[in-house]
C-alpha cells in the first residue's frame, strides 16, 4: 500500500551491502519528516542506530534496528527522521560493523570518520533483541 508522503518529505535510498561491507552512500543530509530507506542487496546485513561514544552499541533510547531482512530490490526497511541531530548507524552481523560498515544521518561535529576509526578497534557488535523504530 502506498503511504501519503508530505510534500516536503524527501525519501533518501541507501543501498545496504551492494559493494560489500558498505551503505551506499554512507553519508546522508535529511530534514525532519524525511525518509531514509535502508534497501537490502545481501541477506547477512542489518541496520542499527548506534551510539557515537560506544561504537557497535545501539543508542540507548530511541533509535531503530532492522532485524535480518531478505535480500532483493523489494526489501528495504523505512526509518522517518525526527530530528536533525546526527545518527550514526552500523551493521551488527559478525564484524561488519568493525570492518567498517557504518554510517551517518546528519553528521555534525562527531564525524563518520572518527565513527569508523572507533569502530574498528571495538571488540563486538551488540544486536537488539528485535526490530524497531521503522518499518
Amino acid at each position: 500500500a502506498m503511504l501519503a508522503i508530505g510534500a516536503s518529505a524527501a525519501v533518501h535510498r541507501v543501498e545496504v551491502g551492494e559493494n560489500g561491507f558498505t551503505y551506499t552512500p554512507d553519508t546522508i543530509q535529511a530534514d525532519k519528516g524525511d525518509i531514509v530507506e535502508f534497501h537490502f542487496s545481501a541477506i547477512t546485513h542489518t541496520v542499527v542506530a548506534g551510539n557515537f561514544d560506544k561504537p557497535c552499541t545501539p543508542v540507548s533510547s530511541g533509535g531503530f534496528y532492522s532485524g535480518m531482512l531478505p535480500n532483493g530490490d523489494q526489501t528495504f526497511f523505512s526509518v522517518t527522521i525526527d530530528s536533525t541531530d546526527p545518527i550514526f548507524f552500523y551493521c551488527a552481523v559478525d564484524s561488519h560493523c568493525q570492518g567498517g560498515m557504518v554510517g551517518v544521518i546528519n553528521q555534525g561535529s562527531n564525524t563518520l570518520t572518527a565513527y569508523r576509526d572507533a569502530a574498528e578497534k571495538s571488540k563486538n557488535s551488540v544486536t537488539p533483541n528485535a526490530p524497531f523504530g521503522g518499518t
